[in-house]
């Protein structure tokens, strides 16, 4: 960079000498490609772009390269004001440019003193992510080799953008004015070289130390954040730091920025190496402290991700809200996913790799890159310590049972109530259909007749409730489900659940033979056959379509045991709630009536059907049985 530099010293140099006659292309139209540039770059790129910046001019000295990138305010125009004017700033320590270099580089559109290509640098990245979002003005000042320079790149009140004319002591303007060593922001007292870019936002008393509108999560540490979400590490021999806090208040105290890669590793329990196809994958475990990571989500993603490596630089990270986990689930990591971390770093031709404008996402032949592919390949290369956290993971998963059964049952509770039974009547002949031909009769008048005894009860009557339900002919109203039977609200408290099984020594030999569950009225406890075969065919059908995916197992055997459980449930919520006889109760709830209530098929086999699904992904193609 220094040799670019210094090659550009010469204002003769600015434009391309061409001894064929061949006429350039030139931009007629420098703002609107400004503008339009900007717009594709996200609101938070220009951090990216000034502390790249820093870090290159910190490179390029010919000493072995240390120095210091620092995020801070800019205290001149802050004491001036007596804390009313905030601005933010970037100062390094790097080489500096003279007055004709700040006029090449930053009021030429695309000048650069990095290589320019599409893989390493466009050369419009701090004017255009920066400049298009501080109409008031970019202020760099600049030191090399002792002497010091102002510019100021702004938006002209007509539309136009370049460098605003700065006043001379001597009364004349040019596009820059001489600084000395009082001008100097702190890290650069004692030093001939570095450079301090201001941010002027859209006016004079705009505070540009707050965080823009489209940072929802860490407001007051939205720097910080960032550049350990851009940043793998940084140089070594260069420190980045930032003051943040800033607000109405005291500004707050210097803190380092490391990059994430050493906030993982502090929380990693285990990590490695996976190589695929054409990448390499580096994962890591965190820690299950969740309370203190989500203390430090300010400072980093301190969750499970996924994001590309280009250089030192991060790409393609997804929020959690937005796909991030479901990026780890197609890796393979369905469980645990909130622990995993994966750095995955192509391995192909340089030419072949390339960043959108806004610099968030790779790009693999001018294409999104094969996630997918890399996605099959890493979950058939699982590393042993993220499988058994996801068999870990997955058998202490989701909401306990009764918790959601309760929540399903608890909006349709009335329809627990069943109606009143009453028999069906057969039609009464009316005059219009009665047998004409009969001869005529006397019309006499009907004698009342004695009370019957109602008929003896026997089997069959327990199913109809003869004897439980009210005599239609007594004025009662036609049944429907508003019915009600008293004041008194359906019981809506779920009977205690107990699985037994003779393979953990929980049921005698003999117990729930073949059944599939028994209720107990005194202590509203269900007991369930984890052993019976209605169960244990539709707990091993599903396993086989999963086999092979971590921790597939346990999450079977629990929506199993959740759904069979549910329907055995319900048949005590309506039991309970609705007029039966103490014989029809009985058999209603009967282990052979809970046994009859399992064995229908379709139901429970589309709702698992749909809620594994969710949990593991479509399940592994092939004839079940």
């Amino acid at each position: 960079m220094a040799e670019q530099l210094a090659n550009h010293n010469d204002p003769d140099d600015r434009e391309e000498r061409s001894d064929d006659g061949w006429q350039d292309l030139a931009v007629a139209n420098p703002t609107f490609v400004l503008e339009r540039l900007g717009g594709e770059c996200g609101d938070l790129q220009f951090l990216r772009e000034l502390t790249v910046n820093g870090l290159d001019a910190i490179a390029a000295q010919h000493h072995p390269a240390s120095g210091r990138v620092v995020w801070d305010l800019d205290w001149q125009r802050f004491d001036a004001s007596g804390g009313r004017v905030r601005k933010l700033s970037v100062t390094d320590t790097g080489t500096g440019m003279t007055a004709e270099q700040l006029r090449y580089y930053i009021n030429q559109l695309a000048a650069s003193g990095r290589e320019q290509s599409h893989t390493a640098n466009f050369g419009v990245g701090a004017k255009v992510a920066a400049g298009s979002r501080n109409p008031h003005g970019l202020e760099y000042r600049s030191w090399h080799q002792g002497h010091g320079a102002l510019v100021r790149f702004k938006r002209h009140p007509d539309g136009r953008w370049g460098l605003e004319p700065q006043p001379w002591s001597g009364g004349h303007h040019d596009y820059w004015r001489p600084l000395d060593e009082q001008d100097k922001p702190w890290l650069l007292r004692g030093q001939d070289h570095g450079t301090q870019v201001v941010l002027l936002g859209h006016h004079e008393r705009d505070d540009t130390t707050r965080a823009p509108q489209i940072v929802s999560d860490a407001r007051q540490h939205w720097i910080t954040r960032y550049l350990n979400n851009r940043f793998r590490q940084f140089p070594d021999g260069i420190e980045v730091l930032v003051r943040e806090h800033h607000g109405r208040g005291k500004p707050g105290q210097l803190t380092r920025v490391e990059g994430e890669r050493a906030h993982v590793e502090r929380r990693a329990v285990c990590g490695g190496i996976v190589e695929i196809s054409d990448a390499i994958t580096c994962w890591w475990v965190l820690d299950d402290d969740h309370r203190a990571r989500r203390r430090e989500a300010s400072a980093w993603t301190s969750s499970g991700h996924i994001v590309t490596v280009h250089g030192d630089e991060l790409y393609d990270l997804v929020g959690q809200t937005r796909g991030g986990y479901g990026r780890l689930q197609d890796f393979g990591v369905r469980f645990g996913y909130e622990r995993v971390v994966i750095h995955l770093q192509p391995q192909v031709q340089p030419q072949r790799l390339q960043t959108n404008t806004a610099r968030t996402t790779l790009l693999f032949d001018h294409e999104p890159l094969p996630w997918a592919r890399w996605g099959d390949e890493f979950a058939a290369a699982m590393p042993e310590e993220i499988r058994r956290l996801q068999e870990h993971a997955a058998s202490t998963d989701g909401t306990p049972r009764q918790d959601a059964i309760r929540s399903r049952v608890a909006s349709i509770l009335p329809l627990y109530r069943l109606s009143r039974y009453r028999p069906t009547q057969p039609p009464r002949p009316s005059p219009a259909t009665a047998d004409r031909d009969a001869p005529p009769t006397k019309t006499r008048r009907a004698k009342p007749t004695a009370p019957t005894t109602p008929p003896t009860k026997d089997a069959d009557s327990i199913f109809t409730g003869d004897t439980a339900s009210p005599n239609p002919a007594d004025g009662a109203p036609p049944a429907d489900v508003s019915d009600s039977q008293g004041d008194a609200d359906p019981i809506v408290d779920l009977p205690d659940v107990a699985w037994i099984s003779a393979r953990d020594g929980t049921r005698a030999a003999g117990d729930l033979e073949d059944q599939a569950a028994r209720y107990h009225p005194a202590r509203h406890e269900l007991t369930v056959n984890a052993d019976f075969r209605a169960i244990n065919d539709l707990t091993t059908h599903w396993q086989r379509r999963y086999t092979g995916i971590p921790g597939a197992h346990a999450v079977i055997e629990a929506h199993v045991r959740e759904w069979c459980e549910q329907v055995l449930i319900e048949v005590v919520l309506a039991a309970r709630n609705s007029t039966w006889s103490q014989d029809q109760l009985d058999a209603l709830l009967s282990p052979t009536a809970f046994t009859a209530a399992l064995l229908p098929r379709h139901l429970l086999h589309a709702m698992l059907q749909k809620r594994l699904a969710q949990k593991l992904g479509a399940p592994r193609t092939g004839t079940s049985r």
